[in-house]
């Protein structure tokens, strides 16, 4: 049996900043980040956006794909673009 070909050790790099950091952005600010994961959620998702929005509040929402189907993500593309639409981020929870 031939001997196994070791892994290499992988060699962290630099990802720059994005355009503001929380640090300078949000300096001396109290902030609060909301976070919502694994959706979106037919029945609950555009009540939560609802609520966001008559609010005035940004979230970032962290998308699964895992069990969904085809299906799943047509119906799912409407609300995908409303929360783009409304200003939110969209996240990968894969």
């Amino acid at each position: 049996m031939p001997t196994p070909t070791p892994t290499p050790t992988p060699t962290p790099t630099f990802v720059p900043d994005g355009e503001y950091s929380l640090n300078e952005k949000y300096y001396g600010k109290k902030v609060i980040v909301l976070t919502f994961d694994d959706g979106p959620h037919r029945l609950i998702t555009d009540r939560l956006l609802d609520g966001l929005k008559e609010r005035g509040v940004k979230a970032t929402f962290f998308v699964s794909a895992i069990g969904r189907t085809n299906s799943d993500w047509e119906s799912d593309k409407r609300i995908l673009n409303r929360m783009i639409n409304e200003g939110h981020e969209i996240g990968n929870h894969t």
